[in-house]
């Protein structure tokens, strides 16, 4: 920093390090000139770096408040971009692409909706026989939640139906609540109100008995989505009021 080959940006939340363009250059270059195999390593722990990210991030959602979970996660983008790029690049991991790709959805639908369908796509198509059933699993409901947000309510309820039967094989029950949170809204988005509906009231007990409140929040919510498409103003209000409260 004090020969000014690194630059410190200190105004953040934590200090942050970035390289001038022309040293970033000259470090490639001298990175280049050891070969291929150590670029693919350096690549390979980078994006293992921020696969832990990502995954920090994703459990961060439940329980930071929004602004400062939009501080820590946007600065985080182009890196995220960058282990992407390698991963599905045709040299890079593949798997370790698909986890990132989907344990961002939360950042994705905050930031770059679009592009995050975009990757998400990319991870599906790269799904094969040597897929990892959880890595499968949450791409489904990665793939479901975005779509759901850009309202294409029927390839969400695919998705999320999917998720849910794998979730189930796989024994997680958290994950099971958010692909089935995930199907009854979409239903009541595609006019199926009373099943929707029924499918959240069945969530929310169990929700509640484990404590975890962005999920209630959620659920309470498409309660009141599907009290409002229904035509019961009164019990939307309710609900919506008791998710307000949660949130």
């Amino acid at each position: 920093v004090d020969k000014s080959l690194v630059v410190a940006d200190v105004l953040g939340p934590e200090p942050r390090y970035r390289l001038l363009e022309s040293s970033r250059q000259y470090a490639r270059e001298k990175l280049a000139e050891r070969g291929k195999d150590v670029i693919a390593a350096h690549h390979h722990s980078h994006a293992l770096a921020y696969l832990e990210v990502a995954e920090w991030l994703e459990r961060a959602w439940d329980t930071t408040p929004d602004r400062a979970w939009s501080a820590l996660a946007e600065v985080e983008l182009d890196n995220c971009r960058a282990a992407l790029d390698w991963t599905f690049g045709g040299q890079g991991d593949v798997v370790i692409g698909q986890r990132l790709a989907s344990a961002m959805y939360w950042v994705w639908i905050t930031f770059a909706c679009v592009e995050g369908r975009r990757w998400l796509r990319m991870a599906f198509e790269l799904i094969d026989e040597r897929t990892p059933t959880d890595v499968v699993t949450k791409v489904e409901l990665a793939e479901g939640v975005i779509a759901l947000w850009i309202g294409e309510y029927k390839a969400a309820l695919a998705s999320g139906t999917r998720a849910s039967i794998g979730y189930r094989e796989l024994g997680d029950r958290v994950g099971t609540d958010r692909a089935q949170c995930l199907v009854g809204r979409s239903l009541v988005f595609l006019g199926n109100i009373v099943e929707g509906e029924a499918l959240l009231l069945e969530l929310l007990e169990p929700a509640r008995a484990r404590g975890n409140h962005s999920l209630i929040g959620y659920i309470l919510d498409s309660i009141g989505l599907a009290r409002s498409q229904g035509g019961d103003a009164a019990g939307a209000r309710r609900y919506y009021a008791e998710a307000l409260a949660v949130f």
